[in-house]
């Protein structure tokens, strides 16, 4: 298997899209071959060559106890910001709260504290909302040339320490454990000192996988939030699949709200499909078409909704996975290109994966 890095991505997702949603003319060439070589890599790895109807039965999808809260819609457009804002981790933009997307939060919005390991690239922040009394965590998604290599990890293990019974993704396993310390050692005193604030976690793509995993880890085993489910809420953009169908049957039956935001036919979340024994957790936020907000709330009484985003399998697009409601992810680097280089590796994009 051979990685092959495309600096044409990142210039095209510097440039972004302007405010109706479409690419700049310039750059349209290049979108459209990107757009091809991808679709040759997703069929080669077998992520997207079939139908859902191959990988999951749209007719007899597993059905599933969900009590976990809705958010409204409007907080799932508003907590975008924190999920693009988190990719300027190392420019004085994100710690002085000065970036567009910090500034688009509101002005009762502070920053906190940075998380980050050195070895697995995870990047986060915390933010707290004292108007809305609201403790924030996000975490950065894919960023880093070992984001990518583990993010392709296909492995389901147990988790051992939390629930043995179910099962993960290792990758976003190990990078979640990666970086949870540091969650828990800020968190935790910053909830004690404010009661009755509410937790907020997400993140996007990467970043809403180790958001997953966080907020089951937390209402699992920290003593201090036993019982206070209904004090958390999760958003969740363009996530992958996280674990197998018991764990996604374990997810549901948790009491925070919760929302899984797909962006129209977004790659990413269709991702570790159910013929390796993955299941989405969590009732689907649809963003049901390509450069607008119009968003469907789908059946939460399925692990996944075979007429919402699985209904456009398998013509999936992973463009669409770098724009949710308005927010480019990778604006940051337009605001702050020097930090942001030092940031940023190239994105790799698989080739020649198969002999």
């Amino acid at each position: 298997m051979r990685l092959v890095y495309f600096f044409p991505l990142i210039f095209l997702l510097c440039n972004g899209r302007i405010a109706n949603g479409q690419y700049p003319p310039a750059v349209a060439p290049l979108i459209q071959t990107l757009e091809s070589r991808l679709a040759s890599v997703a069929q080669q790895l077998g992520l997207v060559n079939a139908t859902n109807a191959a990988l999951f039965n749209p007719s007899n999808p597993p059905s599933t106890n969900n009590t976990l809260g809705l958010p409204t819609l409007e907080d799932a457009q508003y907590y975008m910001f924190f999920s693009g804002a988190v990719y300027c981790y190392g420019s004085p933009i994100l710690t002085s709260w000065t970036c567009d997307y910090c500034r688009a939060t509101g002005p009762s919005v502070s920053f906190h504290s940075t998380l980050f390991n050195s070895l697995t690239q995870v990047a986060g922040m915390i933010n707290v909302n004292d108007e809305d009394k609201k403790i924030i965590v996000t975490f950065r998604g894919s960023y880093a040339e070992q984001n990518f290599d583990v993010d392709l990890l296909l492995v389901l293990v147990p988790w051992a320490g939390v629930n043995p019974d179910v099962k993960v993704h290792s990758g976003f396993l190990y990078y979640a454990n990666s970086i949870y310390a540091q969650v828990r050692s800020n968190l935790l005193p910053l909830a004690a000192a404010h009661p009755d604030y509410k937790i907020v976690i997400g993140g996007h793509s990467l970043g809403s996988a180790l958001a997953t995993l966080t907020i089951l880890r937390l209402l699992s085993t920290e003593p201090a939030f036993q019982g206070q489910d209904s004090r958390f809420s999760a958003f969740l953009y363009a996530p992958p699949r996280v674990g197998d169908v018991a764990f996604a049957q374990w997810a549901n039956s948790f009491g925070f709200d919760c929302a899984r935001i797909v962006h129209y036919a977004d790659l990413v979340p269709h991702l570790f499909p159910p013929l390796q024994g993955y299941a989405h957790f969590g009732t689907e936020y649809w963003i049901d078409e390509v450069d607008g907000n119009q968003t469907v709330i789908c059946r939460s009484d399925l692990t996944e909704d075979p007429d919402c985003s699985n209904s456009l399998a398998p013509v999936y697009d992973l463009t669409q996975h770098f724009w949710y409601y308005g927010v480019s992810y990778f604006n940051c680097l337009l605001e702050d290109p020097v930090n942001g280089a030092v940031q940023i590796s190239p994105l790799p994009v698989l080739t020649n994966v198969v002999g």
